[in-house]
């Protein structure tokens, strides 16, 4: 029997420890790993990150979405007109960019009764016109047959809009008297209270009168001085139309009429006027045989179609419709470039 030194043993016994044990180095680095369900605080686990690019837009989207829904919202309920009714009842309505009415205000006790418990905020304006004209109409002031004057005072942001919506606003009242029977004399202003300017009383066209000179007295050798007669006190008129509406007690809107009245006929009581109804206004108007073609814009012949028609091509040709009714605007009113005048509307079967 072979004798073998210890390297030699050595080296035999690594040799069978090879072929026994399987070299398993490139399979256990090959296998794939599966991620802890939940950390054990050995292992670390890293999670996947997302692009930075991906972040960024995505964040920049929710940005835009946050301020598109801020500004909507900011336009949907900031008022932008606010739109006066008058009839014998007189109603202030406010309504946003879109003519979606954010407040109903009556303003006499006429009008209480006849907004009644309806609520119009957030309806379309064409919707509250039907409300409101049917209303008056269970409250006698549109029956069928009868011809009612309406007068629409609108104060808007810009000419264009303004002019746009008094032209609506007198379609929609037109169309809803016509469904009960009636028809409607619809007079459209522009009230923007920053041109329209206070107006005063007239002055005389007589010439001043000097008053004869009383001679002084003589000297009296009394102590005391002679008693001072006190001077008449007159009451002052108020300065602005949104203070003489106030003391009359009517809207704005009627009471930039009333002054536009009293400039063509000096002689009319505005005290009387303020407590008629529109259409007694309009009827001692026609009565007085008075030129209103300075301060109206006369549609005495357009139908409630016609006026639709009229709407609908001003609404398709903006630009040259604008231009246009800003030139015949000049024509008409003659106050330093602003338009405070009248719109006139109704049937031509109304005469």
């Amino acid at each position: 029997m072979a004798e073998y030194t210890d390297m030699q043993l050595e080296s035999l016994l690594s040799a069978a420890i090879d072929r026994s044990v399987p070299d398993l180095r490139e399979e256990a680095a090959s296998a794939p790993v599966s991620l802890l369900s939940a950390p054990d605080g050995i292992v670390s686990v890293q999670t996947p990150r997302r692009s930075s690019a991906l972040r960024r837009t995505v964040m920049g989207l929710a940005a835009c979405l946050v301020l598109m829904l801020g500004l909507s919202s900011f336009a949907f309920f900031r008022p932008l007109s606010v739109i006066g009714i008058d009839v014998n009842p007189s109603i202030e309505l406010t309504a946003n960019y879109f003519d979606k009415v954010l407040s109903v205000k009556p303003l006499n006790e006429d009008a209480v009764t006849i907004i009644g418990d309806m609520d119009l905020k957030y309806v379309n304006l064409d919707i509250a016109m039907n409300a409101l004209v049917g209303s008056m109409a269970l409250h006698g002031y549109f029956e069928s047959g009868q011809d009612v004057a309406v007068l629409v005072s609108v104060s808007s942001g810009s000419e264009s809009h303004n002019l746009t919506l008094q032209k609506k606003l007198a379609v929609d009242i037109k169309a809803a008297a016509s469904a009960v029977g009636a028809k409607a004399s619809v007079y459209t202003q522009n009230v923007d209270k920053t041109s329209v300017a206070p107006s005063t009383p007239p002055a005389s066209s007589s010439p001043a009168v000097t008053p004869p000179v009383t001679p002084s007295p003589a000297p009296s050798h009394s102590l005391s001085p002679a008693p001072e007669t006190p001077s008449p006190v007159t009451p002052t008129r108020p300065a602005t139309a949104q203070e003489r509406a106030a003391q009359n007690g009517i809207s704005y809107g009627k009471q930039v009429f009333i002054d536009k009245l009293l400039t063509l006929d000096p002689t009319l009581s505005e005290s009387e006027l303020a407590v008629m109804p529109i259409g007694k206004i309009a009827s001692l108007v026609k009565q007085r045989g008075l030129d209103l073609s300075s301060i109206v814009d006369d549609d005495s012949d357009d139908s409630v179609k016609e006026n639709i028609e009229d709407f609908i091509a001003d609404l398709d040709t903006p630009d040259d419709d604008d231009d246009d009714g800003k030139e015949n605007n000049d024509d008409k009113k003659g106050n330093n470039g602003n338009h405070n005048g009248w719109d006139e509307d109704y049937d031509e079967d109304d005469d």
